[in-house]
């Protein structure tokens, strides 16, 4: 399932993508018990990666859960480390509008910056990507990722890799979903960039996920959830 982000192509203002973006479930609850809002402050799992890869710090910074972030760490984070929409016309718009709708989506308070808490929404749409159904109560998030990585891998070599990945979003999204082809690959994207372990040095589009890996990733987010 991909990440339905609205986008533009045309401006830096996103337009609207048919059947709205994705609604995912709240992370927890303001004024819960201390232990979830301690959870809910610690930075980890493959969220805390993309937080930690946007603010520029290692994957196993445990303490960034103060730091915010705005548009523009956003498009330098799509930019440099996802590589989206290498290679096609009016890049430069594409990068702004994606990362303009991202902050947009995330800043519930309006302050024009994202902190930790706000981007933890984004966490359920990767989720959904890595495991679908998983979030309902009782679900076997193992077998659903394992279940959803079988659907991926479509070459059944045991790896996806950025197209199959890709395809397997577009395939999911809502018929007539404005430029698909880039959301598709947004959500991709960030995927392999949540989930991959051992590849970090390489460029986005030459890495690949495991099963381990995108299974290992669902398990880390259904822990983080409970």
């Amino acid at each position: 399932m991909p990440v339905k982000t609205q986008l533009t192509t045309g401006t830096a203002t996103p337009a609207s993508t048919t059947g709205g973006p994705a609604t995912a479930p709240a992370v927890a609850q303001t004024g819960g018990n201390a232990a979830a809002q301690d959870k809910l402050k610690k930075v980890s799992g493959p969220i805390g990666r993309v937080w930690n890869h946007i603010l520029g710090q290692p994957d196993g910074s445990t303490n960034t859960g103060a730091a915010s972030v705005d548009q523009a760490m956003v498009r330098a984070y799509l930019d440099k480390r996802l590589g989206l929409a290498e290679g096609e016309m009016f890049r430069g718009k594409k990068l702004d509008g994606v990362a303009e709708k991202l902050v947009t989506q995330f800043d519930k308070d309006g302050d024009g910056r994202v902190n930790w808490t706000e981007f933890q929404e984004f966490e359920g749409q990767i989720f959904a990507m890595l495991a679908p159904g998983a979030e309902k109560p009782g679900a076997n998030t193992g077998a659903l990722a394992g279940a959803q990585f079988g659907k991926v891998d479509g070459a059944g070599d045991q790896s996806a890799d950025l197209d199959e990945i890709q395809s397997a979003n577009k395939a999911s999204l809502p018929r007539g979903t404005e430029y698909a082809d880039l959301v598709a690959q947004l959500g991709a994207r960030v995927t392999i960039d949540a989930a991959d372990k051992d590849e970090a040095g390489k460029p986005i589009g030459d890495r690949t996920l495991s099963r381990e890996e995108w299974t290992g990733a669902a398990a880390e987010t259904a822990n983080r959830r409970k």
